[in-house]
């Protein structure tokens, strides 16, 4: 409160020489038409019925200007766009229509697959890092909404105030009559309240950006939430794979050294020459060699793993050790039809609900070129005594309504608005990019997935055959026939297939992963009780 806005100091007459008290002087009031003798009884009923109907008929007006203005919302309003995609996926066989399964992971056989599955969605740190940005959204959000409400705020003071004898507040107060008060305390009391209508939507648009926000936020935890999966499964797959490899190359090993054994001993009776020696031990020495690598892929998965469940290193081995063999396998999976993507793909939601926020932050950039209408209001008491401050006398108040017309800003908030409506066309662009995205991942991954099944069934076909021709060696060992040396050859070629065969059979688990991250599974389960357990699993650790 500026200083002329001060209420005046208390004044007092002098003790010495005063002048008497002036009689206050009473102002004559006019006496209302109504009142007067030469108006009748009926008069001054048809007087009030008109002021009456006058008075209604104007708030009926006002409350009617008042509604269609605040039913004018400016800017384009949002429409959800049409993906447009094929009626079927090209790479899908008739068998694969059937609609996708949420709980993808349930369908790979796997007990231990599915327990850190589960785990990872419940304490992964990115989903919690997303589940934070929800919150965060959603206060905004509120924020926004809080925002269209009025705003009413209290205030109190006491002020202790000493006037200056030579300043501009004196400066017309006759001292030789009377005596100002220098020093005097001013207690003040009341309510400050201001609205700003929302008559051209301004406030509603940044409430639908808002939100849309909100909705981005959620399908990008839901992304995450895909990610996470479908990452456990592919480190829980790699670390079988290794898992399944280091045996088949400790048994090639055995076979390695078997054979090294049998050479050295027919060399040593004459029968081989020493050149053949060094070339089986050579082999055994490849053969351990492939070991290391093996077993540095083992540990690393289960590393990775140890990530994707927010656990301390070592946390992963600890779940696994309760199913120490391993039922994963491959299952045929149900893709739908393209269509169902636009639902089920967290980033094409993603990319809608920023085309949203992008289409209502267009709304307040047009609206931001009309007037903007306020009201503000302050309501209080006021006294020099804080035995006076609740009288009626120490009231006080006022009602201001306010605009703000934009008259010149050299073309700035036109170039918002434009800048907006590009906008808004990168983000219908980004949103068609990532529908054609998404059904190229599918595609892509049906390929995959078909095309390495085949081999993988062919690699089971040739192991077959090699085994049965492992079984001739050994019947014709046992006739003697043929060596022991041939026999090992031949164990040492079965058990290099069966290498290749798992590496075929561990990537087309990992295509099938894959191929359940492209249809967007695995975010319809994370339930506010998965969150709030989630939550807990952090709090303990």
């Amino acid at each position: 409160m500026g200083e002329l806005d001060r209420p005046a100091p208390p004044l007092h007459r002098r003790r010495e020489g005063g002048v008497p008290e002036r009689k206050r002087l009473r102002r004559a009031v006019p006496q209302p038409l109504a009142d007067r003798a030469d108006r009748g009884p009926d008069a001054h009923h048809r007087l009030c019925h008109l002021s009456e109907r006058n008075r209604v008929r104007k708030l009926v007006l006002a409350g009617l200007l008042l509604g269609v203005l605040a039913g004018c919302t400016v800017g384009p309003d949002y429409r959800a766009p049409v993906g447009a995609v094929p009626p079927a996926f090209r790479e899908a066989s008739s068998a694969t229509i059937a609609q996708p399964v949420d709980r993808w992971w349930e369908r790979y056989g796997d007990p231990a697959l599915v327990a850190l599955v589960d785990r990872a969605i419940a304490a992964n740190g990115d989903v919690a890092i997303a589940e934070a940005r929800i919150a965060q959204a959603r206060a905004r959000a509120d924020e926004a909404r809080g925002g269209r409400l009025p705003q009413l705020n209290g205030q109190g003071s006491s002020t202790v105030r000493r006037l200056s004898e030579n300043g501009e507040q004196l400066a017309n107060i006759p001292t030789d009559l009377v005596q100002p008060d220098l020093d005097y305390t001013v207690y003040r009391a009341g309510f400050d309240a201001s609205w700003e209508l929302d008559l051209f939507g301004r406030n509603r648009r940044q409430v639908e950006a808002a939100e849309a926000r909100l909705g981005s936020v959620a399908e990008a935890r839901n992304d995450t939430l895909v990610r996470v999966a479908g990452d456990v499964a592919r480190a829980y797959a790699d670390y079988r794979a290794a898992q399944r490899r280091i045996v088949i190359a400790n048994e090639t090993l055995a076979a390695a050294r078997q054979t090294a054994d049998l050479t050295d001993r027919l060399a040593r009776a004459g029968e081989e020459a020493q050149s053949e020696v060094q070339r089986v031990e050579s082999l055994a020495e490849e053969s351990a060699a492939a070991l290391p690598p093996l077993v540095a892929d083992a540990k690393a998965a289960l590393y990775r793993l140890d990530v994707l469940l927010g656990a301390q290193p070592g946390g992963a081995e600890a779940l696994i050790a309760a199913s120490p063999t391993s039922a994963l396998r491959a299952p045929d999976v149900p893709v739908g039809l393209p269509s169902d993507l636009l639902r089920r793909r967290p980033d094409i939601r993603r990319a809608e609900r920023e085309l949203a926020a992008a289409t209502a932050d267009t709304g307040v950039a047009v609206a931001d070129l009309y007037p903007r209408f306020s009201l503000t209001s302050t309501l209080g008491l006021e006294a020099l005594s804080i035995g006076d401050l609740f009288d009626s006398a120490s009231r006080y108040g006022s009602l201001v309504p306010g605009f703000s017309l934009p008259i010149f800003d050299g073309g700035r908030r036109r170039a918002v608005v434009r800048r907006q409506q590009a906008l808004v066309d990168e983000n219908l662009a980004s949103y068609n990019q990532t529908v054609v995205r998404a059904l190229s991942d599918v595609e892509t991954a049906l390929l995959r997935y078909r095309q390495d099944r085949e081999r993988a069934e062919r690699l089971l076909s040739a192991r077959t055959r090699l085994t049965r021709t492992l079984e001739l060696a050994r019947l014709r060992y046992r006739a003697g026939e043929a060596s022991l040396t041939d026999v090992l050859d031949v164990q040492r070629q079965v058990s290099a297939l069966d290498d290749r065969l798992a590496q075929a059979e561990a990537v087309v688990i990992i295509d099938a992963v894959s191929l359940d991250k492209a249809l967007g599974g695995g975010w319809q389960v994370a339930t506010v009780a998965q969150a709030d357990a989630g939550a807990a699993t952090r709090v303990q650790r």
